[in-house]
């Protein structure tokens, strides 16, 4: 750790005495050096100057708290927004935009020595000099190590919240819910990790830096109708984000000393940073499932402008305005009218089944199929609904699907089995898992008896092996595998 000096942001100080500040910093990209007079009663004088020229631009304003406004003379109409960091009586870096007649741009200014100069960042770093650790695209390495080393535990860090470790870590299960071994990833997990752990230090130390990335939430809703397990993650993340953002803006009020708007406005952006990385991972040809229009209209409930764009739907929509009934309003008359329009049913290779999201729906189940829905049909990895009606232990749903055609002893498999980047995707080792595995992993005696008079066979092979019975044992089901044990073909 640097010795510097006992940290105490300005956030938290009472007002400044009379004050002297001379940093040099970048405007846009520019070297500039700034000097300035702060006085105890907030107004502040001096200049500012690009080093490439050397003339000093007049400056004036006043400082509020923490918050410092600027301004030039009338001819040059520049204005600088800046917030101010320290320790006790003595500011240390003023970072914050500058406007000019037309643009704007980030600057930061700064008395103390590059915090990056021998490699490593502390927490007291993070708190004094936050637009110098955060501000520009630290070096975080792109394989097992990094040429910077950094403290990712510092109080202040999102991760550090105790409030927030409940999102945090279903955030990391909805990225990667079985984590990708190294053979597919390479070294390069451990620098998604330190970028993942330095972006969460940013947002409690720096919050002002807006994150850059994309709003997510319309694909991660659409990425939540495309099973059951999905729509339960989504809307258990979206009941933690909401129980949060109350929380994490009163938290930016207080740490960050600002109004409650800019605190909440804070707190989004966080959030934002958090589901992005929760679900960035995740296919993004899901974002062009478009939906017949008005279907969210029709879910709030009024369902007329929704009945009346049936007519000009394409197949692909009607389908993707079906996922999301099945999830969202599984009892709405809306599901009959929209099936009614459906005139042959034609599912995208390799796609969950819309048969997926009614299996715990006897009578939806039955419309579908009656429709014409393959109950063969796969997604990316193989899995067919019949894996879902057993791993939702909905014996009547598999009697079903069976008497429609579902083949019982079906293996997970991908398009091209010898394609190992494609494998990496889904983290799969158990190729070729059967029905009757997945029920010894995941359900009970009465569907494992179901299964076996219906011809699956009891010992069948996974591409690693295993049988039912190695299910049954490897997950602990221990009726499960006395069953099996005992159990004849």
């Amino acid at each position: 750790m640097k010795p510097l000096a006992l940290l105490l942001p300005l956030l938290c100080l009472p007002a400044l005495a009379d004050t002297d500040f001379t940093g040099s910093g970048t405007l846009a990209g520019a070297a500039i050096t700034m000097t300035l007079h702060i006085t105890d009663n907030g107004e502040v004088s001096g200049h500012y100057a690009y080093q490439k020229y050397q003339r000093p631009i007049a400056l004036s304003g006043t400082v509020q708290g923490k918050n410092l406004a600027l301004q030039t003379g009338p001819a040059l109409a520049e204005r600088f927004s800046g917030t101010l960091f320290g320790a006790t009586n003595q500011i240390t870096q003023i970072a914050g935009l500058w406007q000019g007649k037309s643009n704007a741009f980030d600057f930061v200014v700064s008395n103390q020595p590059d915090p990056y100069r021998d490699h490593q960042i502390s927490c007291q770093e993070m708190a004094e000099l936050p637009a110098l650790v955060f501000g520009n695209n630290a070096d975080l390495g792109s394989g097992s190590g990094s040429p910077n080393k950094v403290d990712y535990q510092c109080p202040q860090s999102l991760a550090q919240l105790d409030f927030l470790k409940s999102l945090l870590a279903l955030a990391d299960t909805i990225r990667d819910p079985n984590p990708l071994p190294q053979g597919c990833t390479g070294t390069m997990r451990f620098a998604i990790w330190r970028y993942h752990a330095f972006e969460l230090a940013q947002l409690g130390y720096y919050p002002q830096k807006t994150f850059k990335g994309q709003d997510d939430n319309h694909y991660f809703k659409t990425w939540s109708y495309q099973s059951l397990y999905n729509r339960a993650l989504y809307q258990q993340y979206q009941a933690l984000a909401a129980k949060a953002l109350p929380k994490l803006s009163s938290w930016y009020q207080t740490t960050a000393s600002v109004d409650a708007a800019t605190a909440k406005a804070y707190a989004d952006n966080a959030l934002n940073a958090i589901a992005s990385w929760a679900y960035g991972a995740h296919p993004r040809r899901l974002q062009t499932e478009q939906p017949v229009p008005h279907t969210e209209e029709a879910l709030a409930g009024n369902s007329q402008p929704f009945l009346n764009a049936l007519a000009g739907a394409n197949p692909s929509q009607k389908l993707a305005s079906l996922r999301q009934l099945l999830v969202a309003a599984p009892d709405s008359p809306l599901i009959s009218a929209l099936l009614d329009t459906m005139a042959q049913i034609k599912e995208p290779p390799r796609s969950e089944s819309p048969l997926s999201l009614a299996v715990t729906h006897p009578a939806l189940l039955a419309a579908l199929l009656k429709k014409g829905f393959n109950p063969n049909q796969q997604n990316d990895f193989g899995k067919t609904p019949l894996f879902y009606a057993i791993q939702f232990n909905q014996p009547q749903a598999v009697t079903d699907l069976l008497a429609a055609g579902a083949d019982i002893n079906h293996g997970y498999q991908l398009q091209d089995a010898n394609d190992w980047r494609f494998q990496c995707a889904f983290n799969i080792e158990h190729w070729q898992r059967t029905p009757l595995m997945h029920a010894a992993q995941h359900s009970d005696v009465a569907m494992l008896t179901l299964l076996l008079a219906n011809g699956a066979r009891l010992y069948a092979k996974d591409s690693l092996g295993k049988t039912a019975l190695d299910y049954a044992k490897d997950n602990h089901k221990d009726a499960n595998a006395a069953f099996l044990q005992e159990a004849k073909p």
